[in-house]
């Protein structure tokens, strides 16, 4: 943080003192307001305790813009179990492990789009039932432990976790893992510096300053500020404020080399990508969305301007002088340091156990009557046909709607807009109606009332509605048990929407995996 200029408020001195602060906060505006700067009394603020010297001792090594090759080797490993049980559990489309090679292969853009889908539902698994309810976090745990770290104490399942089915332990144990890199990799999945915090992500639209031409970085600038040495990781600047700086690294390949490979070196290009936390580093996730100059998804990004990347060089320099460079997240290292995250992260908190699943007896059994409103709208959707097997097209998917809110803060949806769609032959998500609710949240009775008016007015109730809002769908559930089945849809993370655009626009369905091959 840096106090920008004195700003007391009221009278008195002392502890009634605010002072403005700049957060160089990733995203302006996160905190609720318009600008990134607070006023806060210094009361307020707690020092984080600097990092212990054992975090630098334990620190990924890194050179060339990349992982050294036994700390690259463990965390694409790591992140191929995750991948292989997304196309496994949340797909059905994996059998066997071997398939994810296959896969990597054929089409990284799919095998990038299973990691999105991960953190999709890394802290809640959603309606999804293939994890014994647990969180693609606790799955992953359970996998890994009961599959790797069973080799290492003398049997597999020696955790004792009920996560893995039979059918994964005959598909997915097949992993040939030397005993060194089965400890390390089953210490990494509790350590919060590493798959312990990955709840703690940054994702955002960066300019990543390409590598300068072959020759040009040497003897031109012997500076420890010099904005093409990639060798602690890429300069990766912030499109939205570019007083954040982020330095990440790759697993087998450096994002600035290859920028310039791919655009042409020493320039910047705008993409969208996600850091995850290694041991002391960033690691960027392998998903590399260029952003276009509308600041919209694309297939070619936007390249900086001679003046917009002199800008972006002085900004990195300034970040470099102030020592605010950020290249690790040291929340996650220091004793004590948070493991919820701050701006563009995943904020969703945690739970230790990996469990995220509802009891459905336990829900409805807490639920009160049904108000006199809510009766109403039950009674006006039941009075409705059900829609018949044969309109509803394959999987009944045009018998199913999904309510889903256009956006989660208050930023986003300011008039608390809710879209509902359906599958037709024609359009997967056609649009069938929107309605405006009074709060962020929606109620039981927004959309009941929602559901009465779309069945009646095309003179069928669906076989199912999936309603984004757990509190509401959890009422919705218990209220239409007897007419409608309800699901919990979670929504996408903006790293899976990022995913799914890229696959669409190659001509990929990501959801069917092997038509790779």
């Amino acid at each position: 943080i840096k106090i920008t200029r004195d700003a007391r408020t009221g009278a008195g001195g002392g502890g009634r003192r605010r002072y403005a602060v700049d957060l160089d906060l990733p995203e302006r505006g996160h905190h609720g307001g318009s600008s990134s700067t607070v006023a806060v009394r210094p009361a307020n603020l707690r020092l984080e305790p600097p990092l212990p010297a054992s975090a630098d001792e334990r620190r990924a090594a890194a050179s060339g813009g990349i992982l050294t090759e036994r700390h690259g080797r463990d965390l694409s490993f790591i992140l191929d179990q995750i991948r292989y049980l997304v196309g496994f559990a949340l797909i059905d489309d994996l059998q066997c492990f071997a398939e994810i090679e296959r896969l990597k292969d054929l089409s990284m853009i799919k095998v990038n789009f299973l990691t999105a889908m991960a953190w999709s539902h890394w802290t809640d698994i959603g309606a999804f039932e293939n994890t014994g309810g647990k969180c693609m976090y606790g799955a992953t745990k359970d996998w890994i432990q009961n599959q790797i770290m069973g080799t290492v104490e003398g049997g597999r399942g020696s955790s004792g976790s009920s996560g893995s089915s039979s059918r994964e332990e005959e598909n997915g144990g097949d992993v040939e893992v030397d005993a060194s890199s089965r400890r390390r990799i089953c210490d990494a999945i509790d350590e919060p510096s590493a798959v312990g915090g990955w709840n703690v992500r940054v994702h955002g639209d960066f300019w990543i300053v390409a590598a300068a031409a072959s020759g040009e970085e040497e003897g031109e600038d012997e500076d420890d500020n010099n904005c093409d040495d990639d060798d602690e990781g890429t300069y990766c600047v912030l499109a939205s404020n570019p007083r954040c700086v982020y330095r990440v690294v790759g697993m087998t390949a450096s994002l600035s080399r290859m920028a310039a490979r791919t655009y042409g070196p020493g320039g910047a290009y705008r993409h969208r990508i996600t850091m995850i936390p290694w041991y002391g580093r960033l690691v960027y996730d392998g998903l590399v969305v260029p952003i276009g100059p509308d600041g919209e998804l694309s297939l070619r990004p936007q390249g900086a301007s001679p003046s917009k990347l002199a800008r972006l060089r002085e900004a990195i320099s300034t970040a470099a002088e102030e020592g605010r460079i950020i290249s690790r997240l040291a929340q996650l290292e220091v004793p004590g340091g948070s493991l919820d995250g701050a701006g563009p992260v995943d904020r969703s908190p945690l739970g230790r156990d990996g469990e995220t699943g509802d009891n459905d007896d336990d829900d409805d059994r807490q639920q009160p009557p049904p108000t006199d409103e809510e009766a109403r709208y039950v009674a006006r959707i039941g009075a409705v046909a059900r829609m018949p097997r044969g309109m509803a097209g394959p999987n009944q998917a045009g018998a199913r709607w999904t309510f889903r809110r256009v956006g989660y803060t208050e930023e986003e949806n300011p008039d608390h807009r809710i879209v509902a769609t359906t599958c037709t032959p024609d359009d997967p998500h056609a649009v069938l109606g929107g309605i405006e609710c009074k709060t962020l949240e929606p109620t039981s009775c927004d959309i009941l009332k929602a559901v009465a008016q779309f069945s009646e007015g095309g003179g069928y109730r669906p076989v199912c509605i999936n309603v984004d809002e757990r509190k509401c769908f959890r009422r919705v559930r218990f209220l239409l048990r007897d007419v409608v089945d309800a699901m919990y849809y979670l929504p996408p993370s903006k790293e899976e929407e990022a995913a799914v655009f890229l696959c669409q626009a190659s001509g990929q369905d990501p959801m069917n995996l092997k038509s790779a091959w």
